[in-house]
C-alpha cells in the first residue's frame, strides 16, 4: 500500500519489477526511468495517476513486457 518509493531508481540493475495488485497509488516516480535494465514492468491493478510519457518509456530500451491494466 502507498506510493512507489523514489529510491526505486537506485536499483539500476533491476530486470523485473512486478507490483501488480498491491493497492499502490500516486504518481509513478521519475526515478523509475533510471532502471534501464528493466525487461518486465508490471504496474497493473493499482491506483496510479498521471501520464506515462513515451520519452520515459524509450529510456527502458530492454523492456519487453509492460503491463498497466
Amino acid at each position: 500500500k502507498g506510493p512507489i518509493p523514489p529510491d526505486v531508481g537506485n536499483l539500476e540493475s533491476l530486470q523485473t519489477l512486478s507490483v501488480s495488485s498491491n493497492d499502490l497509488y500516486g504518481v509513478i516516480p521519475s526515478s523509475l526511468w533510471k532502471c534501464t535494465s528493466l525487461v518486465v514492468l508490471d504496474l497493473s491493478y493499482n491506483r496510479f495517476k498521471g501520464t506515462l510519457e513515451s520519452s520515459n518509456l524509450q529510456r527502458l530500451s530492454n523492456l519487453r513486457v509492460l503491463m498497466l491494466g
